[in-house]
């Protein structure tokens, strides 16, 4: 079995290299505009698609494009074009970006064994994008402009640690986007009570990983998962059951396909 660094480690080291330190960076600085800022988290996700392995089986990407593009069009008003890219990464992780890229490892799909559990770490993802997180966090922060990259505007997207230090979202942030990550489920006909199912297993994730001195998953450290969140996401919005109900009973459910947890090895 090949091994890989996990994904927001490898952007840490792609920075670096490239000399993109705080310290190091001297080219002009500018708080991002919106536009400036869908044009370099697009510039982000190319550099990673460039420089990362990318897992190419075509059944496994069209699962996962089936499950994206089933959450993107239960988004209000038109939702513009998405890519989405797996990783060959044995650590789960997701981002989504402003402009529209959807980014997840293989590690996740090990992890989140059918399109239900699968669609509510999509949708949480979305959920920050639609919310303008990414967009406030960046507004806080001049970043260099122009590629490669720096480590330093990586971070601030999400998709790289900042100046080695990865920069989680906030509890208020969170509860937000379980919310509308919930709504969002329930509109593409996905069964919402999956979604505590889905963190609580990405938690039994970082047990494993502590019990044999590993690291604590990318995707918790950007996305805490307390108890007090767990326990929100199991109140799932009666709006949310409704409209997933409505989808079931006229069997408009997703019919995406995956495979069985062991199946996913890389």
């Amino acid at each position: 079995m090949r091994t890989y660094l996990p994904l927001l480690a490898a952007a840490l080291l792609l920075g670096a290299c490239a000399g993109q330190g705080e310290s190091t960076d001297l080219r002009p600085r500018s708080v991002l505009t919106p536009q400036q800022l869908e044009t370099t988290a697009r510039e982000a996700t190319d550099q990673l698609r460039d420089t990362q392995p990318l897992l190419r089986e075509r059944e496994t990407n069209s699962y996962v494009r089936c499950v994206a593009d089933a959450l993107i069009r239960a988004l209000p008003g038109d939702p513009g074009n998405w890519r989405v890219t797996v990783f060959i990464d044995n650590s789960p992780n997701a981002f989504a970006l402003p402009g529209g890229d959807i980014g997840l490892t293989a590690g996740l799909l090990r992890v989140l064994d059918n399109q239900d559990r699968l669609a509510a770490v999509i949708a949480h993802m979305i959920a920050h994008q639609q919310a303008g997180d990414i967009s406030a966090r960046a507004a806080e922060h001049p970043l260099p402009l122009g590629t490669p990259v720096s480590r330093e505007t990586l971070g601030v997207l999400g998709v790289g640690p900042s100046l080695g230090t990865l920069q989680p979202f906030d509890a208020a942030q969170e509860a937000t986007a379980d919310q509308t990550a919930l709504q969002l489920m329930g509109r593409a006909g996905f069964n919402p009570a999956a979604a505590e199912h889905a963190w609580k297993a990405l938690q039994a994730e970082r047990a494993l990983a502590a019990a044999g001195n590993g690291t604590t998953p990318e995707i918790l450290t950007m996305h805490p998962a307390d108890h007090g969140r767990l326990s929100a996401l199991a109140s799932v919005p009666p709006q949310a059951i409704q409209d997933f109900d409505n989808r079931r009973l006229r069997n408009q459910r997703p019919e995406c396909g995956g495979r069985e947890p062991g199946e996913y090895t890389f």
